[in-house]
């Protein structure tokens, strides 16, 4: 499989209903890439939905259509983010095609799926009791070809670029820091009061000081770092944990590296760009 998304293009896969679309929309734009809904390129390639698709060639004739688009899309020169139908992954030649490309799977629950499906032309979901087996059935095959599982787009956005991330980990930063000694947190005040508690205790007794930045660019100010230095009192054991979006981690990781002639720093990021 794909380590990473660079050079390829991010194929999302996941069960009707999952939001493979919107979230493929939000994922281009991250990642400034077009993007392409496969049935959506289908339908209008054909003239025809794809409940018609369906009904007037049965759904065998409809993978084999499908197994072509693929081929078209994943033969574009330039890496673009694709969402294909809920089967598609039932094609061997597909599943084939895809393995050079990074997949992101969109996981659903299937009541939610089943919830969003009612009222819909979905060819497939007519029936609740078949609706749940197509469900359990394709399950292992999204498993098997997906590179990653995310529903977010800044959550796809860090896999295709290869980075590793973990939930709870907030819950885990006294120990997930590394070394033993004192810490100093650095926030704004705006991710303060949504993620400061959890962070000031998950780090403890580590904790020494907390220290609050102005929001966005305005931490960006000589006389905002002479404050924080002013205000750190870590000797040469302890680290700066810098816990919020780009100017934060920025400043945080300044702030350290200048102070007592450089001392350990961790961030942690609350956006895609911190």
């Amino acid at each position: 499989m794909a380590l990473n998304a660079l050079g390829r293009h991010v194929v999302l896969v996941g069960f009707m209903g999952s939001g493979k679309t919107s979230l493929g929309r939000q994922l281009g734009d991250r990642l400034d890439r077009s993007f392409l809904d496969l049935d959506a390129a289908i339908e209008e390639r054909a003239g025809k939905s794809i409940p018609e698709l369906f009904a007037e060639r049965g759904e065998d004739e409809f993978r084999r259509i499908e197994e072509h688009a693929v081929r078209v899309a994943l033969a574009a020169p330039d890496p673009s983010v694709i969402a294909l139908g809920g089967g598609a992954v039932t094609s061997e030649e597909t599943r084939r095609r895809i393995a050079d490309h990074f997949v992101v799977l969109c996981e659903v629950d299937v009541d939610l799926a089943w919830r969003r499906a009612l009222g819909t032309d979905r060819p497939l979901a007519r029936d609740e009791q078949e609706f749940q087996r197509l469900y359990e059935a394709r399950g292992p095959l999204y498993r098997q070809v997906a590179d990653a599982v995310a529903n977010d787009p800044d959550a796809a956005a860090l896999a295709a670029a290869g980075i590793t991330w973990e939930r709870g980990g907030l819950d885990r930063l006294g120990e997930l820091v590394p070394g033993d000694g004192p810490t100093a947190l650095v926030a704004d005040a705006n991710v303060m009061g949504i993620y400061g508690a959890r962070a000031q205790e998950a780090l403890g007794p580590r904790l020494q000081t907390t220290h609050e930045l102005p929001a966005g660019e305005g931490a960006k100010e000589t006389g905002v770092v002479a404050r924080l230095w002013s205000e750190l009192r870590l000797d040469r054991a302890g680290t700066v944990v810098a816990l919020g979006g780009g100017c934060t981690t920025d400043v945080g990781g300044f702030a350290a590296a200048t102070y007592l002639r450089g001392v350990p720093w961790v961030a942690v990021p609350t956006t895609l760009v911190g």
